[in-house]
């Protein structure tokens, strides 16, 4: 397959911080080909079926829609060319029923791919302009104020309204001096230009704990009352999004945004379409975003903080002190009641090696007692914050110097009782019968303290009224989705079981994997549970292992891959290429220098 242009095609690069930069590309008629591209039966196949399943993004709600033939499900393995495969009839469907096209991946490996090569090589060959977005988080984007206030006062992001020590953010909030040149590195880079805002453009790792401290929430944010609102790199990305073609994002991004109004983060479900890669990430990270978990002992903590900090605002404002009341009064009964829950938990003989399951997800009646109050005073504690940030976002347009600072010590809590009525709402909820229970457990701590959990057992309800019935047109694609050759576990995981005519097709991988890589799982004595003893095997095997021009060893932990690289003989350690220390790109860029024959 070719493609070509009949004129000069126009790429369109996202930069969060001055906007899209057009380059024009001079495409040769009749020859604008990808370079090396050559044409392969099975990426044929997936370029037939996603335009098929996008065509059908645009008919009207009915029967058709609702039985899937808007839904479809690929797998295709590795080196079928899956990205350009989706891509090119997702380009031409989005522009023939003028709908945004959104590409979902779970990895930035992935996201990288399509926003640095396969989009813009593609853009090039285009007869029209092609407008591409990368949809974040609000948390990778640094908030203005926060960063200038942050190098102003020397690095103090607390408010001082009252004294130091009874500041809440006084001690946990304020960046160490060894930051302050890299905060004034960036507050120069972001007024220069030279840096977008956004975390990951800048060249070296920022530290999560500093990094924390300079971006904010959506409740700590002012919006258009902030005068840093015109020069803001989140609001900047989010007004490139509304005029793109082409959005990319991670699933967690896509997650979100189907829990926010409509058109907040990306555009209405309905009128897109969606290429959803790396799909068999999608179950999973559904569950773990509908989930919830919190510690006790730790919430006390916030809730005295929290407290506070309304006293802050309303003195900051000269407001009601009926208001610093109801707060200190809310405060004081969440904590008794958290007291209270937590001497019943350490009196209960339920837990077994430190957890306590509540069997099909019901409440033993020892605990009701605790829940349904407990759940009613969050429920007034978020309610009283949510009025306070109304005040103080009137109040902002009186004061827009302090009203920012106020809303950003408040945002940060409300947040946090948002995910604490939320968890309680998912611990009192009985789904219906003919619905799989929701898991529910308390898990123990140290030091005394417990965990409280609630999760869906399966994501099949919940994507299916949020994401299924909502969307345009949906394309799942990954290497790895079926199960003994059968696609039946992964569509009755998402609830795609439920829409009959959705599509599946299923393409081997062109390489020979048999005849060019070996498989090696050890055979280890240590149970991964028991961290210390299984890295130490793990570092003791390595080194007989490590015999093969080009050797892949696969965590799914972090730390322990770390842990495993610091156990290594120094001659061991120069030989490897650990994940994190150097960009992906430069990492790949060395391991095939390294092997080649």
């Amino acid at each position: 397959m070719g493609l070509s242009a009949r004129r000069f095609g126009v790429l369109s690069r996202h930069d969060p911080g001055k906007g899209p930069t057009r380059y024009s590309q001079p495409v040769r008629r009749g020859e604008g080909f990808i370079p090396g591209f050559q044409s392969r039966t099975a990426q044929n196949d997936i370029i037939a079926a996603v335009a098929r399943t996008l065509g059908a993004g645009k008919k009207p709600e009915g029967q058709l829609r609702r039985r899937g033939s808007n839904l479809a499900v690929i797998e295709a393995g590795t080196g079928v060319g899956k990205s350009i495969g989706m891509s090119v009839p997702g380009l031409v469907a989005a522009r023939s029923l003028n709908m945004p096209l959104v590409i979902s991946s779970s990895s930035v490996v992935l996201q990288e791919q399509y926003l640095k090569k396969e989009l813009p090589l593609l853009a090039r060959l285009l007869p029209y302009d092609l407008n591409i977005a990368i949809a974040k988080g609000r948390g990778r984007y640094v908030c203005n104020i926060k960063l200038v206030d942050a190098v102003a006062s020397n690095a103090q992001t607390s408010l001082a309204l009252e004294g130091r020590d009874d500041d809440p953010s006084s001690s946990t909030d304020t960046p160490g001096a060894q930051d302050r040149s890299l905060l004034i590195e960036l507050q120069n880079a972001l007024a220069n230009g030279t840096w977008s805002g956004d975390r990951d453009d800048w060249a070296k790792p920022i530290d999560a704990d500093l990094w924390g401290k300079l971006s904010t929430t959506r409740h700590a944010c002012a919006g258009k009352r902030c005068s840093e609102f015109a020069t803001c790199a989140f609001y900047s990305v989010r007004r490139q999004i509304k005029q793109a073609d082409v959005i990319v994002c991670n699933h967690d991004v896509l997650l979100s945004s189907l829990d926010m109004q409509q058109g907040a983060l990306l555009p209405d479900p309905q009128r897109c379409l969606f290429l959803i890669d790396e799909g068999h990430r999608l179950p999973d990270k559904a569950i773990e975003h509908f989930g919830c978990a919190y510690s006790l002992k730790a919430s006390r903590q916030w809730i005295k903080d929290w407290e506070r900090t309304c006293r802050h605002c309303v003195l900051g404002m000269r407001g009601s002190v009926d208001t610093a009341a109801q707060g200190n009064a809310i405060a004081s009964n969440l904590i008794n009641q958290t007291n209270a829950l937590l001497d019943s938990l350490s009196a209960a003989t339920e837990f077994k090696d430190g957890i306590w399951r509540f069997s099909c997800g019901v409440i033993p009646d020892s605990l009701t007692g605790f829940v349904w109050p407990f759940f009613k005073t969050v429920q007034s504690g978020l309610a009283l914050s949510l009025r306070l940030r109304d005040d103080i976002l009137t109040f902002c347009d009186s004061d827009p110097a302090l009203g920012p600072l106020l809303l950003k010590e408040l945002g940060q809590y409300i947040s946090q009782f948002e995910a604490l009525v939320s968890c309680w709402r998912l611990m009192l909820m009985q789904p219906d019968a003919d619905q799989p229970p929701i898991a529910k457990w308390i898990a123990a701590l140290p030091d005394e303290d417990f965990q409280v959990h609630a999760t869906p057992i399966d994501a099949a309800d919940t994507l299916s009224k949020k994401l299924w019935q909502r969307a345009g047109a949906v394309v799942i694609a990954s290497a790895t989705l079926r199960a003994c050759n059968s696609f039946t576990p992964f569509l009755q995981a998402t609830g795609l079981n439920r829409y009959p005519d959705t599509a599946t097709l299923a393409l081997p991988s062109p390489f020979d994997y048999p005849g060019r890589a070996r498989l090696i799982v050890p055979r280890m004595n240590s149970d991964p549970t028991h961290a210390k003893a299984h890295t130490a095997e793990i570092i003791a095997l390595l080194p007989d292992l490590m015999v093969e021009r080009g050797v892949l060893v696969l965590f799914a932990s972090d730390q322990q891959m770390r842990a495993v690289y610091s156990g290594l003989p120094l001659d061991q350690q120069r030989r490897c290429l650990l994940q994190g220390d150097v960009p992906k790109a430069e990492m790949l860029r060395q391991h095939r220098n390294r092997t080649k024959i």
